[in-house]
């Protein structure tokens, strides 16, 4: 409803533009034809979002053919830069080994596809040595006599051609054509492009192992040689759904923030304008931003959060923008000059006394997270406390101002710029861990904050109040983050004893919900592809994945950290009578810390055990969290080094992306 309300907004803005011939501006004609433009991008999510909706089925029909028509066609690309980078090598090969580095090189950068498909080559000698390569390299190219080959694995889909070199050596150019979500980068796989540009994935499987269905087909060579299957996959009707009101929902803001600027230039000075102002504040601290921006962080209340005003006080930017908003008014009425009353000293008192604590209360609502705080996110705190400190000494200095401007620097505004520094190298040595700064501190800034209200030229009272507010902000994002930091390690050291963890026993209940639904995993693939799905890989915590017999015996373990579990325990709760009982989470003292163990029969009579750890960055290591590959999986770019194994460059590129400490 709301779309139809603002299309109709912004048509009827077009009309009275329109209408409107005598007082028409261009900078009027802008903003109508901006708001017609916001109308319009809203009315048209509306109706696509309504098309998902009520024709699903049909919408699906048309995604799958239009996709399958240009799979053909991006497949053959596929092939022919395969064949192409195998090409290069072979024609490298005849280089020295210097310069035929540099010809693979160029050879990969000028790959295809915008952005450029994955993609690497390699040069073996007679006796199957890599001689020289160029691009990443998932996994070691085996040695075949295949001129095209596919190589499946859980996690990657690779594409390998061949070509005979000169010195009886075997160049191989690869191209990726899909990556498990486990995988790192997967965007530049030919899958990810291709569900990008056409809005269906794809799926490959190896030869004669495809479900049957119109949506699949078999890719072969010109031999007859089947290579894979590839199954067109359209988006669920709830996913693309998502992507179009993601999608919509960027170009509307786009189109409303346009529409305000013009707005902003078209009115008149006064109250229109600041209506606009305001309404944009209020539309940027209240509309919803992706996670996928830059300043989606900087509004976000997880990392910022104080009741104290509401939605204006929920997150560093929502502050940022009032506090902004605030110091633009303020300092409209103190170059204005206000005449002095017999209250104007009284309120600005009153301002300089509430300052300090409101920015001290503000202060409490930072929030660190766990991994740590970036230099953004600390500016983004101080920025937010110091404009909101300004706004309220620039109100207060604009009440005792008056309307005539001093011609000398009155000898308080200096010392009230060193005071403040003092009074923050002060606070440094008083900071304590419990109760942070006493309370008479607070008073220690009032001097600070007097002197800068006398009346001073506007450059120079300009540049000390922002000195002492940027001075006071920094100290209390300071004492505001390392409070922070102890209560985090506070709850790490209690994670360590014996408290119990109600988090990691509900996220485990909630894997245990479909558990009796799930396939038995095999391998320690199966069992990564199930913690990656699962809450555990969200929330970063250390867990042991494994899958038994019902009599005990393991058939598959996956490690991503080291916890006390012994496989006898384990071993002990799955060959429990409850386990025919259904799934079931054990506490389990250990050290450190309380672990919990699921205990989940699947399909074909196996049984999923699930161990978890407490999240501590001391006393387990290994991946925990870490989204990534298992292994050496995860691939590198294969470093130039002439003297060297391209087997032993993946293998340590392997092994740094897998390795980890939490």
């Amino acid at each position: 409803m709301w779309a139809w309300v603002g299309g109709g907004a912004g048509l009827a803005a077009a009309v009275l533009w329109f209408l409107t011939r005598r007082s028409r501006s261009l900078a009027q004609g802008l903003a109508s034809l901006a708001c017609l433009g916001l109308g319009s991008v809203l009315v048209s999510g509306a109706l696509a979002v309504r098309q998902i909706e009520c024709c699903w089925p049909a919408l699906r029909e048309r995604l799958v053919t239009r996709a399958s028509r240009q799979l053909a066609t991006t497949l053959a690309a596929a092939v022919t830069e395969a064949r192409r980078l195998a090409e290069r090598g072979a024609v490298a090969s005849l280089q020295p080994r210097l310069g035929a580095f540099d010809r693979l090189e160029e050879a990969v950068a000028r790959g295809w596809g915008r952005p450029h498909i994955e993609g690497g080559a390699v040069v073996f000698t007679a006796d199957g040595e890599p001689w020289a390569w160029a691009g990443r390299h998932r996994f070691v190219p085996a040695v075949d006599t295949s001129e095209l080959r596919a190589v499946i694995t859980p996690f990657y889909v690779s594409l390998e051609a061949r070509r005979q070199t000169q010195a009886g050596g075997t160049a191989v150019g690869t191209v990726l054509l899909d990556a498990a979500p486990a995988a790192p980068d997967r965007d530049r796989a030919l899958s990810s492009v291709f569900a990008r540009a056409h809005g269906a994935g794809l799926r490959f499987f190896p030869p004669r192992l495809a479900p049957a269905g119109l949506d699949v087909s078999d890719f072969t060579t010109p031999q007859g040689d089947t290579l894979f299957s590839v199954q067109v996959v359209p988006p669920k009707q709830g996913d693309a759904q998502l992507s179009t009101l993601t999608q919509f929902a960027g170009l509307a803001a786009a189109a409303l923030a346009a529409a305000l600027l013009l707005l902003l230039a078209a009115a008149p000075p006064g109250r229109w304008r600041w209506t606009v102002a305001v309404a944009g504040a209020w539309c940027l601290t209240r509309a919803p931003l992706s996670p996928a921006t830059s300043l989606a962080a900087f509004f976000s209340p997880a990392t910022f959060y104080r009741p104290l005003l509401g939605v204006f006080t929920s997150s560093a930017g929502s502050l940022t923008v009032l506090a902004a908003l605030m110091l633009f008014a303020a300092g409209v009425l103190w170059r204005r000059g206000l005449a002095r009353r017999w209250w104007s000293p009284v309120l600005a008192g009153a301002l300089v006394l509430v300052a300090p604590f409101v920015v001290r209360n503000l202060g409490r609502g930072i929030t660190p997270p766990a991994r740590g705080v970036s230099i953004a996110l600390w500016l983004s705190w101080e920025a937010a406390l110091a404009v909101a400190s300004m706004a309220l000494i620039l109100l207060a200095a604009a009440l005792v101002r008056g309307s005539a401007e001093p011609r000398r620097v009155p000898w308080p505004l200096p010392a009230a710029c060193g005071w403040a520094v003092l009074a923050a190298v002060a606070g440094l040595w008083l900071w304590e861990p419990n109760g942070a700064w006493p309370d008479w501190y607070t008073y220690v800034w009032l001097p600070a904050l007097a002197g800068v209200l006398v009346p001073a030229p506007r450059r120079w009272a300009v540049v000390a109040i922002a000195t002492v507010a940027g001075t006071a902000a920094a100290l209390v994002t300071w004492g505001a983050t390392v409070e922070g930091r102890l209560a985090l390690a506070d709850r790490d050291a209690r994670g360590l004893g014996g408290e119990s963890d109600p988090l990691a026993a509900a996220l485990l209940e909630r894997m245990d919900a479909g558990a009796a639904s799930l396939p038995a995993p095999r391998t320690a693939g199966d069992l990564y592809t199930l913690w990656l799905r699962s809450p555990l890989a969200v929330a970063d915590y250390p867990t042991v994945l494994s899958e038994w017999t019902p009599a005990g015996e393991p058939r598959a373990e996956l490690r991503l950290a080291s916890l006390d579990l012994a496989p006898a325990l384990v071993a002990a709760l799955v060959r429990s009578p409850a386990t025919r009982g259904g799934p079931r989470v054990e506490r389990v003292p250990a050290v450190p810390g309380v672990h919990y163990v699921l205990i989940a029969p699947v399909q074909g009579g196996g049984v999923l055990a699930v161990g978890v750890g407490p999240r501590s960055r001391v006393g387990t290591r290994g991946l925990g969290g870490a989204r990534r590959a298992p292994g050496g999986l995860a691939g590198g770019r294969a470093a130039r080094a002439p003297a060297g194994r391209l087997a032993g460059t993946v293998a340590a590129a392997g092994a740094r992306s897998a390795g980890g400490r939490r």
